[in-house]
């Protein structure tokens, strides 16, 4: 399936069904739905993998977009939403809830607006277009990040800094999976949860990561730094104790680990209890 897919005359469509074009990467140009005037869902990985599109316009009328609807549409450089859209609006070419201004699409020419709250669940999913460093130091009302929310994102360099994200409290799982170009992390104080799998493959972080600042860390997530194995030393908060691991993510005690020591640290979270959940009594 080849070319650009118009559905322009499509007056009474009113859904696109789970995985309806997936992986069509042969589909190029633009996805003009703004003139399908009935429709008001996009299913599931609707069009998940369409690598060759490169302009997305959704219409007024939709209300419902699916998970990874759009993840993997690496040649994405616009993305509109129709005026008088009830339910989504666009702005710096993110797709974006209006109620709760949670991101819900991007692509590799986002601007992410410094206003957002979350940025959702794979919004970025193999973007591998998205290149540079991620700048979100001015969204200081974005309180989470969602699972794999920029997982594959490939493209992505230097160093991910999060500390100016005041109001962050939890990284989902698998958020930043396989972005193997990040080479340091910085993480706000604000921060309780790093999830499964949260930086797994993450292998140009090195030297330190250090998460001094996040005093209000209570759970770092299974295989959550797994194949990190180029951090020579993790920085705990001075005097954190509490901390045990445990391989049922349900238990609430375990097997108590000191984190005094960075470069035990790091041995710890990246290889000895790479595969265990870490907690922490407070």
């Amino acid at each position: 399936l080849t070319g650009e897919l118009n559905l322009g005359e499509c007056t009474s469509l009113t859904s696109i069904g789970d995985y309806a074009f997936y992986r069509c990467s042969g589909l190029t140009g633009e996805l003009n739905l703004g003139e399908c005037t009935s429709l008001t869902s996009i299913g599931n990985y609707a069009f998940s993998g369409c690598s060759g599109l490169t302009g997305i316009s959704l219409p007024s009328s939709l209300t419902s977009i699916g998970e990874a609807a759009f993840s993997g549409c690496s040649g994405l450089t616009s993305i509109t939403v129709e005026g008088g859209n009830s339910v989504y609006h666009s702005e710096g070419n993110c797709v974006i809830e209006t109620n709760t201004n949670i991101l819900v699409v991007g692509c590799k020419t986002s601007v992410i607006p410094s206003y957002i709250t979350s940025i959702g669940d794979y919004a970025f999913q193999n973007c591998s277009g998205l290149t540079g460093e991620l700048n979100l130091g001015g969204c200081t009302s974005l309180t989470s990040i969602g699972d794999r929310a920029f997982d594959g994102c490939s493209g992505l360099t230097g160093e991910l800094d999060l500390s100016n994200c005041t109001s962050l409290t939890s990284i989902g799982n698998a958020a930043f999976f396989d972005c193997s170009k990040l080479t340091s992390i910085s993480l706000p104080s604000s921060l309780t949860s790093i999830g499964n799998s949260a930086f797994y493959s993450c292998d140009g972080l090195t030297g330190e990561l250090d998460l001094s600042n996040c005093t209000s860390l209570t759970s770092i997530g299974y295989m959550a730094f797994f194949d990190c194995g180029a951090l020579k030393s993790v920085v705990f908060p001075e005097g954190s104790t509490g901390w045990y691991v445990t391989q049922d993510e349900t238990a609430t005690s375990g097997t108590p680990v000191s984190v005094t020591n960075s470069s035990t640290n790091a041995r710890n979270l990246t290889d000895k209890y790479d595969n265990y959940y870490w907690k922490r009594n407070v």
